[in-house]
């Protein structure tokens, strides 16, 4: 509603009218908390205002029972000064004061305009002010109901605290006025409403005062509280509607029960129809009116709350329950009036939730939804009643019947309405003839449709569809119902209600007839016959139909799983051989009504997985079973091809329920533990894109065959054959009923079942006698073994032998050259034949080393492919060198290591090569090498002085015999090394000088019995190392003139290094001598400190740039005394970086003499008593 609360003004008119814009706006700004009693919860206001003069006649008596029209607070305005106010204001106050005490009103407030007072530059005496003043004469008990507003015309800072004092006072006063009337007004409505029992009350009467505080609620912006109050009214009176029906009339409900001349819906466009209030008021209304008038006004709040959503959910349940009323209070209307008024209502309440549905679009589908399908339901009512249907013709009964509900409903102009079109525009076109019947209808289910499908409840769409397709077949137009009727026969069959699937089907083989799809109908019709839902005679009438209209010459594939069962499978015999006859014995069970002869009946053979078939490749010969295997299917597991889903179990526990109302039943239902598993929705399970299973046709290439099968219903054995033709492991997948131009595929995938059909490739193996690889260079026996698997030889043959490498394979009998005589021979059948195998021992080994495996091909006369295999080949021997010094003397030792299981014999050894003179040092002419043995032969090296920088390139040849040979000769074996900058240059020798002789005890005896004089060093003490460096120049071609460096290295707990540990010098033809100093610290038998020798790369250092490197432990043990002067020769400078400036020789250039040499270290005496403890536990 529009209004708002009254309140008055009284006093300076003029100065209230300037002020009235800023009170109207600036009240409502705030939001304020109002606290109700009763323990209700707060709510938050915006108070809101109707500001009129005061009229002590307007002012309400005590027992005025009115909210929204009566004044709730009075103010009164002044500016005047002192003068003025004790002149004429004071005394119209006490006169404004005075009537509102004899109305009983306590709900006023003063507000004096005073200009601001510290502006004011003269000072006068302080006196008395009007705010004193009237505080004193009228609100001295209640000083907050004067307020004092200082030049509330000016934007400055005092006028606006004064002003936001105004409005806290005049909201605080409001919400105080509004609770005690609200209050007092409720007591009296709580009074009222529990004397509804009592003679002479009337719920109008009531329904006036509890609407009336629905209204002051509203006004107030509690929509919420409002809305309440017509809930409550609405609920009193379906118990009151209640009780009348159930034999308690009430008197007042009298009117309401007279015979109905208006059915006119719904009008949402206002949000209050006064006039129809009035009538209500004056109880003049109809139930159907009443009931208009209380849903429109709950209609509005949901609307001004933005709740359209709910309005659309309430519209639905509002229109059944008005339906009911009717009947139950036995209302007369004339027929069609009811279904005129919910079609009329019910599009009126669509089109106003379009209109205020912003952002609420899917929530209020779920709603409207049932709204769509529920005045579609009632205008297809009224085209029945009015002959509008398809197929039917009006009489002149049901003309005139249209123009009286025609005339029962209200003109377009009579009533407003929310949507373009009115509704009643609408109905009176769908009502005028059957062409706009249709049009309207078909409209009407297409939206109810769409917005099913648009909230995902399909299963009601489809319900509405399969009712569509029905007009669609009235109306003749069977190729739109199609679709409908399809999708409608999933559904049930999806969800398990296989009748009323059968039953649409049947339906739906009607209307493929009319359109003249063969195929279809042939398909639907079959599926019809084969249904155990419906009568026999139907069944065979499909039946006959469809065998009537079957052409050989189309192909129509039909999924029958539902028609013909595969009970049992037996395989007679399930493995066999290529060619052989393959027979299978099956038992079907027909559900079809009467027998079917069928052309023929195919059993599709699909290949295993490819595992199976290495198994049967890897078996040489195995054995064939005879022995039959029997599989039974199960009929309830769908198939793999088909969409798997859950059935329903066939027997459901269900309980009754009843509910009954003062001894009469109201109510009946039937209720299930488990109603939600059954009736849950399965939408989201695939469909399939045809009627029944979809299945695909299979190969039916490799496939057993029966042809001219009778069919009885019930249980049939057929038996189908097959010529074996390919090899492999197979196993049913697809069976084909064919009868006349219609194939029946039936899903008989097992993997329990499988037919091996055997065809075994041939295969040969060429093995050596006596060890397990062939020798290469040596002419072996061996045996060629020849599998000839699945093929046969009927005559004599031969077998040519052909291999990658040069091989030689001869046999030793019945053949020439690379060819092998084999003689007749089955299947299944091996042959041994004794051949000499030789490849030589240049082509056994690659460019790596390694040892070849030749792959050898056995081609045989009358077979298709050759046969390929593989031969492995080892040497006989193997062969490896290693270079040996002494002082300047090299040596080469060849190692000869036997590779086979039998012993060879190694003959007349060499060794040669270019540059070189070998001497060779082994006693003895023969050497026998058994299996995985070595033998050693050593030559002593003598280099040429023109090889000193190149290399030696170094051949070795022997002879070997070995007893495998066939041959029994000599084969040679060769083996190729280098050899160089091997020649030894220089030798470095080192010797510890100053060593001395200590008495000590013999081992083994006491320290005082027998002693012993033993000479060494004594720990602790320095000692000279000399260093001699001998350049070997006997063997070389020219003096070297080298810088060379030496460096000491030792393990720094063993020796501690004084002094220099490198130095540069150059050799010449006599020897370099250098002395070092070292210092031994551990006691012992100990090796002597490495001397290395490397090429200096650099310059030579001078005498200045000298640097001596000490070892660490010198710190500890030398003192600085002890440190001896540069040598004759420079050393190596410390800045240089020794990676970069030393180069190592090459092995065996350099020889140390004194690398394994060992020195007696003696421990360091005590020079003092030492103290030993013993612990003892």
């Amino acid at each position: 509603m529009e209004a708002k609360p009254i309140i008055t003004c009284h006093g300076n008119q003029t100065l209230f009218s300037s002020l009235h814009p800023a009170v109207v706006n600036g009240l409502p700004k705030d939001v304020c908390e109002w606290r109700r009693s009763f323990g209700r919860a707060p709510r938050s206001v915006q108070l809101e205002g109707s500001f009129v003069p005061y009229d002590p006649d307007i002012l309400p008596e005590e027992d005025t029972k009115t909210l929204v029209s009566r004044p709730y607070f009075h103010i009164y305005w002044t500016d005047c000064d002192l003068d003025s106010y004790k002149q004429t204001v004071r005394d119209d106050l006490a006169e404004w004061q005075a009537a509102l005490k004899a109305r009983s009103i306590p709900d006023w407030m003063i507000v004096v305009v005073v200009p601001d007072e510290s502006k004011v530059k003269a000072k006068i005496l302080p006196r008395s002010s009007v705010i004193d003043k009237v505080r004193s004469d009228f609100c001295s008990k209640q000083p907050d109901r004067s307020v004092v507003l200082i030049e509330p015309l000016k934007a400055e800072q005092k006028s606006v605290e004064s002003w936001n004092q105004f409005f806290h006072k005049l909201r605080a006063l409001l919400l105080q006025a509004y609770n005690r009337h609200l209050n007092k007004y409720e007591e009296n409505m709580r009074s009222l409403r529990e004397k509804r029992n009592e003679a002479g009350w009337t719920y109008f009467d009531y329904f006036s005062v509890q609407e009336e505080l629905g209204f002051m609620l509203e006004v107030l912006g509690l929509r919420e509280d409002a809305l309440i109050q017509y809930d409550e009214l609405d609920a009193m009176f379906d118990q009151f509607v209640e009780n009348h029906a159930s034999g308690a009339p009430v008197t007042w409900l009298s009117p309401l029960v007279k015979p109905c001349t208006s059915w006119s819906g719904l009008s949402l466009a206002k949000p209050i129809d006064l006039d129809l209030r009035d009538r209500v008021k004056r109880t003049l209304t109809s139930l159907l009116e009443f009931r208009n008038y209380l849903f429109c006004r709950q209609a509005a709040l949901l609307f001004a709350m933005g709740r359209a959503w709910e309005v659309a959910e309430r519209a639905f349940d509002f229109l059944r329950n008005t339906v009911s009323e009717m009947k139950a209070l036995e209302v007369k209307i004339p027929e069609g009036g009811l279904q005129c008024w919910v079609v009329l209502s019910g599009l009126e309440v669509l089109a106003a939730c379009q209109k205020h549905e912003t952002g609420q679009v899917d929530r209020c589908s779920i709603f409207t939804a049932h709204l769509w399908d529920y005045i579609r339901a009632k205008l297809k009512e009224l085209g029945q009643l009015c002959s509008l249907m398809p197929g039917m013709e009006p009489t002149s009964e049901q003309l005139n019947q249209v123009l009286d509900l025609k005339g029962g409903m209200a003109l377009s102009h009579d009533q407003e309405t929310v949507g373009d079109v009115p509704p009643v525009d609408k109905l009176h076109e769908a009502l005028s003839s059957p062409g706009l019947f249709k049009k309207h209808y078909l409209e009407m289910c297409e939206l109810a449709m769409g917005t099913y499908k648009h909230i995902s409840r399909f299963r009601s769409a489809r319900k509405i569809g399969r009712e569509l397709a029905n007009f669609y077949m009235k109306i003749g137009e069977p190729q739109k119902a199609e679709g409908f009727l399809m999708d409608a026969v999933k559904m049930y069959g999806r969800e398990g209600w296989d009748s009323l699937s059968h039953a649409t089907m049947r339906e739906l083989a009607a209307c493929q007839k009319l359109m003249g799809d063969t195929k279809r109908f042939v398909v639907t019709a079959c599926n019809v016959a084969g249904s155990s839902y419906l009568p026999d005679a139907d069944r065979k009438q499909h039946l006959s139909e469809a065998l009537q209209v079957l052409d050989s010459d189309d192909r129509v594939e039909l999924g029958g799983s539902r028609l013909i069962d595969t009970t049992q499978l037996r395989l007679n015999k399930p493995t066999v051989k290529v060619d052989d006859e393959v027979s299978m014995t099956i038992h079907l069970h027909s559900h079809f009504p009467q027998p079917l002869t069928c052309d023929s009946v195919h059993l599709a053979l699909s290949p295993c997985l490819a595992h199976h078939m290495e198994e049967a490749s890897n078996q040489s010969d195995p054995p064939l079973s005879q022995e039959a295997v029997t599989v039974t299917m199960d009929t309830h597991t769908p198939s793999p091809s088909c969409s798997l889903r859950r059935g329903f179990p066939h027997n459901i526990q269900a309980k009754a329920l009843y509910e009954q109302r003062q001894g009469r039943l109201v109510a009946s239902g039937i209720t299930s533990d488990v109603a939600f598993d059954l009736l849950k929705r399965t939408d989201s399970v695939p469909m399939t894109t045809e009627l029944g299973d979809a299945v695909v046709r299979a190969d039916y290439e490799n496939s057993l065959c029966a042809t001219s099968v009778s069919l009885r219903p019930g249980d049939n054995e057929l038996t189908l054959t097959m010529k074996a033709r390919e090899e492999g492991w197979y196993s049913p997948s697809q069976m084909c009923v064919s009868v006349k131009g219609l194939e029946i595929l039936l899903p008989v995938a097992t993997t329990a079942l499988r037919l091996h059909v055997a065809c075994y490739r041939p295969a040969f193996t060429l093995t050596p006698n006596h060890t397990d690889a062939f020798v290469a260079g040596i002419e072996q026996a061996g045996t060629l073994t020849l599998h000839t698997g699945s093929q046969s030889m009927e005559h004599p043959t031969s077998a040519t032998l052909q291999c990658s490498n040069p091989v030689t394979i001869t046999p030793t009998q019945g053949g020439t050259g690379g060819q092998v005589s084999l003689p007749p021979q089955p299947p299944h059948s091996t042959i041994s034949v004794d051949v000499s195998v030789f490849l030589p021992l240049h082509a056994a080994t690659g460019d790596d080393g390694s040892v070849c495996a030749p792959q050898v091909e056995c081609r045989v006369e009358g077979w298709g492919d050759p046969v390929q295999g593989n031969m492995s080949f080892v040497v006989p021997l193997s062969a490896s060198h290693r270079v040996y010094t002494a002082r300047d003397k090299k040596y080469i030792q060849i190692r000869l290591e036997s590779r086979v299981g039998v012993a060879v014999t190694v003959t007349k050894p060499q060794v040669s090569g270019r540059g070189a003179t070998f001497t060779f040092l082994n006693p003895g002419d023969h050497w026998v090498v058994c299996g995985q043995q070595t033998v050693s032969l050593v030559w002593e090296v003598t280099a040429d002085r023109d090889q000193e920088e190149t290399e030696v390139s170094v051949t070795f040849t022997c002879d070997f015999a070995c007893d495998l040979d066939l041959a029994k000769e000599l084969r040679t074996f060769s083996y190729s090394c280098c050899l160089g900058q091997f020649q030894t240059w220089y030798v470095v020798e080192y010797n510890l000088s100053g060593e001395a002789t200590i008495t000590a005890p013999v081992p083994g005896t006491q320290l005082s019995s027998r002693s012993m004089k033993v000479a060494g060093f004594q720990s602790g003490i320095t000692y000279p190392l000399y260093l001699t460096v001998t350049p070997v120049t006997a063997r070389c071609s020219a003096p070297r003139h080298q810088q060379l460096v030496y460096r000491v290295t030792a393990d720094s707990t063993v020796w501690a290094l004084a002094g220099k540990t490198t130095g540069v010098f150059s050799v010449g033809e006599k020897p370099f001598r250098a002395s070092l100093r070292v210092i031994p610290l551990a006691a012992g038998y100990q090796h002597l400190p490495r001397v290395q020798l490397y090429r200096h790369k650099g310059a030579k250092p001078s005498a200045a740039d000298i640097w001596v490197k000490r070892a660490e432990a010198e710190c500890r043990s030398i003192d600085s005394e002890e440190d001896s002067p540069p040598s004759e020769e420079p050393d190596l400078e410390e800045d240089l970086d020794p990676n970069a400036d030393l180069e190592d020789f090459s092995r065996g250039r350099v020889y140390n003499a004194s690398l394994a040499k060992q020195v007696h270290v003696f421990p360091t005496p005590a020079s003092s008593d030492i103290e030993v403890t013993m612990v003892t536990e």
